[in-house]
């Protein structure tokens, strides 16, 4: 997978996150979804993801859906289903 320009990481990050190290404040983006095969790899590596709250994770697959135009007939689950089916 190609590599994403910083602006369009900060614009498109599901996650946005401030750690504070030795230097000062770091920023993280985390899971960029901008298109279908980044939704598809973000649902793929949802529970390899450490540090991620309930809320984090039903924000990415929100997403996700979105992205992908889900729920449709070939993926009729909502939201709430797939979490419930995908466990952390």
């Amino acid at each position: 997978m190609a590599t994403i320009p910083r602006e369009t990481r900060k614009k498109t990050a599901t996650i946005k996150e401030t750690e504070l190290g030795p230097r000062g404040g770091l920023k993280r983006y985390r899971f960029p979804i901008n298109n279908p095969a980044h939704a598809r790899n973000a649902l793929a590596r949802l529970n390899q993801a450490k540090g991620l709250s309930d809320a984090d994770r039903e924000k990415i697959v929100r997403k996700a859906f979105r992205v992908l135009g889900w729920p449709d007939k070939e993926h009729p689950e909502t939201v709430e289903q797939w979490l419930r089916a995908h466990p952390r």
